[in-house]
Formats: structure tokens, C-alpha cells, sequence
């Protein structure tokens, strides 16, 4: 293959020593607080062409596999002939935590390899903040798009984020092809977007403050490799690449693509069986059926219906709260006031041409 030198650019991470198009694989390694250096592969994929440089990065999080697999999967399959410019993946951010199938040490909150808000990190830090200044340094500043993958609860549908204020962030996200997106950052940082943090950022946050267009992915499912959820982040992680100009074709998104908004919360009017008859991403009105209770013992049916116009953000009984574990945690049987559904307020929805 020919030599792509994109000269225009003046690399400073890992791509400063290649310069021939091709396929490549790296260990960034973070020196450790204590004990032996943490390994980190990065995938390098140099196009035919010179051109943009799009990171896709996964795995911070233990339980957050599907990103993991999107990541790897399209970085192997992806020929660089066809490709015009450089697609950088990192599967696992954190491959420690991923290999824990939660994190290395406590749960979610602030300790010691929990990387989220931990962008641009210290080299001097904890193993989080060591890992994220090593990515920053390698890899991060060198992307002109960044896509950082999450993943949630089982019962949610799939969802990507980013900041108003940057338009070809929205335009790429909206590209991604998931059934919703969202432009209210709040939910991840505070209501001037500025960060959760005091100093540190997230990733996409970090990226965003420089300039550079960046979406927080979070697929649907944790604890479990979903096929379907894998297939959405290789299509995402294309689709964007096609927008970008770094593969020819066409991007494919849904028929409607939501813009969610504010949300309203669906409650059990009783004890019994819920049993839906809508289903993730499916568009509402108020008044609308999105399922029944069921008595077991009575055979009695109460309808369950939406509170206002939006689409299907969740639908399950889940108990009062939205659990992160596998569906053998929770049972169908709701008590009153259990959480039965979520509705998002779609006040735009965009029809694929």
C-alpha cells in the first residue's frame, strides 16, 4: 500500500511513527502506583488517503462490555484501502476493570479506578487518573471526533449525547444512527455545562472543551455481550466515519430518530403483572396504552397509559428504582408505585431521507 503521510498535521501520540497506511496494533503502558505497569492496545488503522482521525474508545467501566466488542470488531474488519484518513480504537480504556467485570477496586463513585471524570488525568494520580493522562497523551489529542461508549441498564434503549454548542458534534451524533439522541448535556454535567467535577472532566466533556466534536454512546445492556447492541456500535462507529468523509457510502439511520427532552415517569396503579404492548423507541400520545396490569387471581385488567406525547424510552416493571443487573434480579410482578415505564419528550423527531 501506499504511503499516507498526512502531512498537513503534525501528530504527537502514537501515530507520529506511522506513516504507511495499515493496520496496526500498540500497547500504551501506565506506569502504576504500586506494582507491575497497566497495558492498554490501541488499534490503528491508517487509511489509503490522508484524512480526519476519529477515536472510538471503550471500556471504563467493568459491566460496560457491548462498546468493548463494537470497538474491536470494527478496527479488525475495517480496510484501510478503502478508508480515507485514520481510525483510532481503544477497546478498553480500562482493561483492568473490564477483566474485574466491574471495577478493580469499590463501586461506581469516586475511588481509585474510575476514570470518568477523570479526563485529562495526572501521571502522577491515581491508576484512573494515570491511565487517562497516558490515553490523553497518545491518543486522545491527536482525534478531530472522539466517540466514548457506556452502556446501561437492560430495560433502557440505547441513547447518544452531546453538547449543543458544538454543531458538528450534534450532526455527527445525530449520524450515529441510534433511536434517540440527546442535546441536554445537563444530565452529565452541570446546567452551564461545565463539568460534575471541580477540576477533572469526562472524556467527551474534555473533548468538547477543546473544540473537538465528541458524543457519549451509552448502549443499551450490561453484563452481557448483546449481539444487537454490538451491531449498533459497529453501524454507529461507520455511519460516523461516512459523515466524516472517511468511507464512501451512505449513513443509515432509523425511520425516526428522537430528540429527547424532558421525561415522565410511569407508575404501577396496582399490584399484578405488567405486561407491555409497546416497545423500546415506539412513538406515544398521552392517553395511549403502553400495556396492562394483570391480576393473577382475579384475571383483572388495568390499563397502563401514557402520560403525555413522547416515545418508549423504558418499559418493564423494574421496582422503584432502574437496576443495572440482568433481568434474573428483577420479576414482572409490580407492587403499587412501582416504576413501569419512562416516556421522553420528543418534541423533535428527525424521518431518515
Amino acid at each position: 500500500m501506499r504511503k499516507s503521510d498526512d502531512k498537513a498535521k503534525s501528530f504527537k501520540g502514537l501515530l507520529k511513527k506511522i506513516t504507511r497506511s495499515g493496520r496496526y496494533m500498540r500497547l500504551v503502558k501506565v506506569p502504576m502506583p504500586k506494582g507491575p505497569a497497566l497495558t492498554i492496545p490501541v488499534h490503528i488503522v491508517r487509511g489509503f488517503e490522508p484524512g480526519p482521525t476519529l477515536v472510538a474508545a471503550a471500556g471504563e467501566h467493568g459491566r460496560e462490555v457491548n462498546g468493548v466488542a463494537s470497538v474491536d470488531r470494527i478496527c479488525r474488519e475495517i480496510d484501510p484501502r478503502q478508508l480515507t484518513g485514520t481510525l483510532i480504537g481503544v477497546p478498553a480504556i480500562n482493561p483492568a476493570n473490564i477483566n474485574h467485570c466491574g471495577f478493580v477496586e469499590g463501586e461506581y463513585g469516586e475511588h481509585l479506578w474510575d476514570s470518568f471524570v477523570g479526563w485529562p488525568g495526572d501521571v502522577d494520580g491515581t491508576p484512573a487518573e494515570r491511565i487517562a493522562a497516558a490515553l490523553t497523551r497518545e491518543v486522545m489529542n491527536d482525534a478531530d471526533a472522539i466517540i466514548n461508549f457506556h452502556a446501561w441498564s437492560w430495560y433502557s434503549t440505547s441513547c447518544a449525547f452531546t453538547s449543543p454548542r458544538n454543531k458538528q458534534a450534534m450532526r455527527l451524533t445525530r449520524a450515529f444512527g441510534l433511536d434517540f439522541v440527546c442535546f441536554d448535556y445537563t444530565g452529565y454535567c452541570k446546567a452551564d455545562e461545565t463539568p460534575l467535577h471541580p477540576q477533572h472532566n469526562m472524556l467527551t466533556h474534555y473533548a468538547l472543551g477543546r473544540g473537538v466534536p465528541a458524543m457519549l454512546v451509552e448502549l443499551r445492556f450490561q453484563n452481557w455481550l448483546s449481539p444487537e447492541s454490538v451491531d449498533d456500535g459497529i453501524r454507529g462507529i461507520r455511519n460516523v466515519m461516512i459523515a466524516m468523509g472517511m468511507l464512501s457510502g451512505r449513513v443509515t439511520r432509523p425511520a425516526v430518530q428522537h430528540e429527547a427532552t424532558e421525561e415522565e415517569l410511569v407508575h404501577a396503579p396496582g399490584e399484578g403483572m405488567f405486561i407491555p404492548v409497546k416497545a423500546l423507541a415506539d412513538t406515544v400520545h398521552r392517553g395511549e396504552t403502553l400495556g396492562y396490569m394483570l391480576n393473577l387471581f382475579t384475571g383483572k385488567q388495568t390499563l397502563v397509559k401514557s402520560p403525555c406525547d413522547g416515545a418508549v424510552w423504558l418499559v418493564s416493571r423494574v421496582g422503584k428504582e432502574i437496576p443495572a443487573k440482568p433481568l434474573d434480579h428483577v420479576q414482572p410482578i409490580a407492587q403499587r408505585g412501582d416504576l413501569l415505564a419512562l416516556i421522553k419528550h420528543t418534541p423533535k423527531a428527525m424521518k431518515s431521507s
